[in-house]
């Protein structure tokens, strides 16, 4: 450093406003306050200045653990989170949906059905043209799908699996459907067949079959490509979001962009796939022929009129079209060989469908070590042996005043542990809180003096009775009811809900204590079924099972959660409603039973109603009176009149 160097000067910090040192000086600056004359020596020899940095290590313990890390606090025994108590479930359970879109029906059936290469979902009497656009009369049949099927090659001559096929598709739909949508027609593409010939330098290091049946394999896929689903496993994290978005398909997922539609492939396409086989050292000649015998330059279909192109393969020995040669000889290949390896190839590009699925989740939840939050060692414990709280206790020669005295400071230092253990215990409490629990009625949680050497005087009840006592005293100061709908709004705003339950407690009538607690039941099973209800937002009932409790729309589900309507059998809402006490009547009939006289409405369906309420008018609501137009205007709040 040199003389003309301006000096260094340390930065000054802020105290840390939890640390230790500021709670011993805040502490000090109250006692003068308060003891004024009475108490002037805060040296560190003092009792009292012990005690209270005894209070200051408890707080400061307290603080370090409320900092822990969200996850590290909802370990249980085992150091896992319980994802399902807690709403935090994986990503191939929190982000796909039913099917919504046709590319959602086109995920759908080619992950469930490997009897089909490819699938078309459109409006019906819609088509797409070769550049995937929709064709077709605007009309139709709105709400109806058409499907259009191209089968595998090994059952497209097999009528009774064809049929079978047919009905798991019809199955599937239903099973899935949209609200307010059917299935129109389902069919079976036809093929516009090609043939392959050629002739073929081969290089020797590999069996004429292999090369062969690698060059079938890959025009195959290049002709007609079927819908290639890929592993989880490589699947990254940032791309779950975006990927997840549809039905979850469970042999891998499926990109959008592979449904996007080829209107064929050329033949200088099939030449550049052929060249890069291994094995193959050069092609003297490659040619490409239609179901007629005529040499084309491409492999096309007519997607509008769903025609596909196919690759033919060789049925008999006569067939082979293909002159395979290596060092200028000649090499055979049996057709039987061919369609052996083949089948291998195959049996390989769908191997995912052929193995185990996998139960691992895609993200799962962070693991550690279980943390007891609520192992707390009161402060007198950490005071010295001369003060007599220690395990050694007070020593026998002592006389009745000194025992007298110990067991009076135990007392005083007992009010401090009491509230620092139940805070320790509260962050214990924090899975029950954050939970889905129905056994929870408290959110203040008493403390059990478990390690106190003078609890046998202090306290000389058992551990029931005592902890019962405790939790007696908590009662009045416990904001339950506040506390855990809080909680439960956090857990809803997981999945990206909300239930501010208003309209429940305007037509609710049960005490206070009663409706407190049908909120808080009626707020945890939504909040228990609120991933399920985003999933199936826009499902309808499956048509071809009658109504059950497994068997009815997602809006009818989510309605009558958020509603708190009572179960009936056949699930439809205007039962339910009916149930309750509700009659259902013509809107000129409401009018007339409300004492209003009918008027001649908008087109819109509204209820003209008097600018001034008469004396003889009642709500309709207490009436327990409803009718369309108060179903179906009750959107807005302009069309009510408050009373």
């Amino acid at each position: 450093m040199y003389p003309d160097d301006p000096p260094f000067l340390k930065a000054p910090t802020e105290p840390d406003p939890l640390g230790f040192a500021h709670f011993r000086e805040q502490g000090i600056a109250q006692l003068q306050a308060l003891s004024g004359e009475l108490w002037s020596d805060f040296n560190l020899h003092d009792p009292g200045v012990t005690l209270l940095e005894l209070v200051c290590y408890g707080l400061t313990d307290l603080v370090y653990r409320s900092g822990l890390p969200v996850e590290e606090c909802l370990r249980n025994s085992e150091g896992r989170i319980d994802g399902e108590r807690h709403a935090l479930l994986p990503p191939e359970e929190a982000l796909p949906c039913r099917p919504l879109t046709p590319a959602d029906y086109q995920k759908l059936f080619a992950d469930q059905l490997p009897e089909i290469r490819n699938i078309w979902v459109n409006p019906a009497g819609q088509g797409e043209g070769d550049d995937g656009a929709l064709i077709g009369p605007d009309a139709g049949c709105p709400g109806l799908l058409d499907i259009h099927l191209q089968l595998q090659d090994n059952i497209r001559d097999d009528p009774a699996r064809i049929a079978a096929l047919e009905l798991e598709v019809r199955r599937l739909y239903h099973q899935h459907r949209n609200l307010g949508e059917d299935l129109g027609r389902i069919r079976m593409v036809e093929h516009q067949d090609y043939t392959l010939s050629g002739d073929l330098e081969l290089d020797g290091g590999r069996p004429p079959a292999e090369v062969l049946a690698e060059l079938y394999f890959a025009c195959l896929i290049a002709v007609s490509p079927p819908i290639p689903q890929h592993p989880y496993s490589d699947l990254h994290a940032e791309e779950a979001a975006s990927l997840l978005t549809g039905p979850y398909t469970r042999h891998g997922y499926i990109h959008q962009d592979d449904f996007a539609r080829k209107s064929g492939v050329t033949l200088p396409e099939l030449i550049q796939q052929v060249a890069a086989i291994d094995g193959v050292s050069r092609i003297h000649r490659l040619e490409l022929f239609d179901s007629q015998g005529q040499s084309c330059q491409a492999a096309t279909g007519r997607i509008a009129q769903r025609q596909v192109p196919r690759l033919r393969l060789p049925q008999r020995q006569s067939d082979m079209s293909f002159r395979l040669r290596i060092a200028g000889h000649d090499r055979d290949v049996a057709v039987a060989d061919l369609h052996d390896q083949l089948e291998r190839r195959q049996f390989a590009a769908n191997a995912h469908r052929h193995g185990r699925l996998t139960s691992a989740p895609l993200a799962p939840l962070p693991e550690g070590p279980a943390l007891d939050l609520a192992d707390y060692t009161p402060l007198q414990r950490h005071l010295p042996p001369a003060y007599g709280l220690s395990d050694y206790g007070i020593p026998e020669s002592a006389g009745p005043q000194r025992n007298a005295q110990a067991r009076q400071l135990a007392g005083y230092l007992q009010l401090f542990d009491l509230v620092l253990g139940r805070a320790m215990r509260g962050l214990a409490e924090l899975p029950r809180l954050y939970s889905l629990d129905r056994d929870l009625s408290r959110s203040y949680f008493p403390a059990l003096p478990q390690q106190l050497p003078q609890r046998p005087l202090l306290y000389p009840l058992d551990d029931s009775q005592l902890e019962a006592a405790l939790a007696a005293g908590l009662d009045p100061i416990d904001p339950f009811i506040d506390r855990r709908s809080r909680a439960l709004d956090i857990l809803l705003a997981l999945h990206g809900e909300k239930f501010s339950q208003r309209a429940l407690r305007y037509l609710q009538t049960e005490p206070d204590e009663s409706l407190a607690a049908a909120l808080i039941r009626n707020k945890r099973d939504f909040a228990e079924q609120a991933p399920r209800l985003n999933a199936e937002r826009a499902a309808g009932e499956d048509l071809g099972r009658p109504p059950a409790a497994d068997n009815q729309s997602g809006l009818s589900r989510k309605l009558a959660l958020l509603l708190d309507l009572p179960p009936f059998p056949n699930h439809a809402l205007g039962d339910t409603l009916a149930a309750t006490g509700f009659r259902y009547l013509d809107d000129a009939a409401l009018l007339a039973t409300a004492g209003l006289a009918a008027h001649a409405g908008r087109a819109g369906g509204d209820i003209p109603l008097p600018q001034h309420c008469l004396p003889h008018e009642s709500p309709f609501l207490a009436l327990g009176l409803l009718s369309p137009a108060l179903l179906q205007r009750a959107d807005q709040l302009e069309h009510y009149r408050l009373l």
